[in-house]
Parts: C-alpha cells; sequence; structure tokens
C-alpha cells in the first residue's frame, strides 16, 4: 500500500470520526439526556484519538492541512448547525486549534530522542481537545433564538435536563417542567397519606407559598406557584438578558461560554486520557497491519558550546 493512498485512509477515517461527532452533538442538542452527553464524549475522544494518530504519522504539513479543513467542514454540516457568521467562526476556532495541536505535536516528536507516547499526545490534545469543546458551546450558544421564548425554553431545559435524575432522588417525579404546586404535591410527607383530601390541599398550598418564595429568593424575580422552575430560570436568566443592550448582550453571552468551557476543561481531562488510551490501541493495531513501522534514525543537530 503506498503513503499517498494511506494518507487518503487516514484523511477519510478523520472525516469519518468528525461526522460521529457532529451527529453526537446533534443527538445531544435535541435530546440532552445524561446518556446523550457520554455519548458525546465518547464520540469526542474517538476523533482525538484518531487525530492523535495521524499527527505521528503524517509528517507532512499540507496533507494535514486539508484533513483538518475537510473535518471542520464535516462537523459542522453533521452538527446541524445553521450556516451563519457563528458556525463559520466556530468551525475557525476548531480548525485554528487543530492546526496548533498537530504544530506542538510534530515539534514535541522533532525534539524528542524517543517517542514518549503520553507526552506527545497530551501536547497534541491540550489545544485539540479544547477545539471540540469551543466549537460546541459557540455552536449551542449560536442556536439561542432570544426572540422565541419558546425556543429558548427548549434549549435552557435540555441544559438543565441531565441534572433531572438527581432531584428526582430527592424529589419523586422531579422536572423542571412541573409547577411549583405539583413540586409540593411530590413532598407530601407520608403520615399524611391517610389525611383527608382538604388537610393534604392546604398542606399543598402551604409548601407551595413557601417554595415560592425561596425560588423568588434566590432568583431575584417574582415567582409564582404556578409557574414551573423552567419559567422562573428563563425569567431570571434570558428575562435579564433581553434587557441588556445588543452589545452588553453579547458581551454576557461571550462570558457565559467562557465559563462553560472552564467548567467544561475537568471533562477534557478525563477525555484527553480516554483518547490517549484509545490512540494506544489504534496504534499497536496499526503496528501489527503493517501499515506503519517503527525505525531508529540518527540526525545532526546544532548546538552552541564553549569554546
Amino acid at each position: 500500500m503506498s503513503r499517498d493512498l494511506k494518507t487518503i485512509i487516514l484523511g477519510a477515517v478523520s472525516i469519518i470520526a468528525a461526522i460521529i461527532f457532529g451527529l453526537a452533538f446533534r443527538n445531544f442538542v435535541a435530546d440532552g439526556s445524561l446518556i446523550s452527553l457520554i455519548f458525546l464524549a465518547l464520540a469526542g475522544a474517538l476523533f482525538l484519538s484518531i487525530f492523535l494518530i495521524q499527527t505521528l504519522l503524517l509528517d507532512i504539513f499540507f496533507p494535514k492541512f486539508l484533513i483538518i479543513i475537510f473535518s471542520a467542514i464535516a462537523v459542522g454540516v453533521s452538527s446541524g448547525a445553521p450556516f451563519s457568521t457563528v458556525s463559520i467562526t466556530a468551525m475557525s476556532i476548531f480548525s485554528i486549534l487543530l492546526l496548533w495541536g498537530y504544530y506542538r505535536g510534530r515539534l514535541e516528536l522533532k525534539n524528542s530522542l524517543e517517542i514518549k507516547f503520553t507526552k506527545t499526545g497530551l501536547a497534541i490534545l491540550g489545544p485539540a481537545s479544547s477545539a471540540i469543546a469551543l466549537f460546541a458551546i459557540i455552536a449551542y450558544l449560536g442556536s439561542f433564538n432570544l426572540s422565541d421564548p419558546t425556543s429558548v425554553k427548549e434549549t435552557l431545559s435540555i441544559i438543565i435536563k441531565p441534572a433531572e435524575p438527581i432531584a428526582a432522588g430527592y424529589i419523586p417525579g422531579f422536572s423542571i417542567q412541573k409547577s411549583i404546586t405539583e413540586i409540593a404535591a411530590a413532598l407530601l410527607p407520608e403520615e399524611l397519606a391517610n389525611a383527608s383530601q382538604a388537610t393534604k390541599n392546604e398542606f399543598i398550598s402551604e409548601s407551595a407559598s413557601r417554595l415560592s418564595e425561596v425560588f423568588g429568593n434566590l432568583t431575584g424575580v417574582p415567582a409564582k406557584t404556578s409557574d414551573s422552575l423552567l419559567d422562573i430560570f428563563y425569567r431570571a436568566t434570558v428575562g435579564r438578558l433581553l434587557a441588556l443592550t445588543p452589545f452588553a448582550r453579547n458581551l454576557t453571552l461571550i462570558g457565559v461560554g467562557f465559563l462553560i468551557f472552564l467548567m467544561a476543561k475537568f471533562l477534557l481531562i478525563i477525555i484527553n486520557w480516554l483518547a490517549i488510551a484509545l490512540a494506544v490501541l489504534l496504534y499497536q493495531l496499526l503496528l501489527a497491519m503493517n501499515f506503519c513501522r517503527i525505525e531508529l534514525q540518527s540526525k545532526s543537530k546544532t548546538v552552541i558550546v564553549l569554546e
């Protein structure tokens, strides 16, 4: 098999992995469940492991440059992000960070006397994992249509939804779509299970009033017992955002994106190590298939010494 054909195969695999990541991102945006988040993280690790292998094997810049550009386009198209300034910005940042990761990886290989998979892998995956994280964050925030409350509430619901199972452990049947009154009803103590309906209604009414007061104090916005937690969260976030000037609104969204990225850094550490583990397995498989080989090379080096 020729070197050019192997390069084409590596490029095709990278684009396929980019499409898988884009589809996983689209599924997460539509579903928002913990399972879809885990699938998105695994798809990201798969793409990063292939990117790491390519950086190790492709020492010529131009083919790698083309692979990165086509991978960025594949992610953008498969993610379902509408063609806009936001999506172009997301794909551009994605490409730039991957190129930076490739440069760091090749520089690390050039300056090392032996292949150190973990050290080189971390040098490559630092920018590369930031690339997929920033793409997802920018594309996600760019999907917000602030002028459409229904659309925004659906997006906010997707953001909060992964935390619902945790809250459901304390409040049976918990959902952010439920009203404060419904949440208060779910908190009805067992000793009132056989009480009269009037007693139950009185307890629920008093509990709902207290909860609405608590949520109102926490968020700083009025809360009624008929409001759902999603309604309160919408007024406390997007409602205030809409009151700002367009410039201040954009700055706020950028700040939110940066905070999300900082919170995602811990998850990226786990994804990076998972990607390295996958890359090691792929590397051993490629060696066994004679797709690549290890050879010892000697090279001259210019140094400065004392006369």
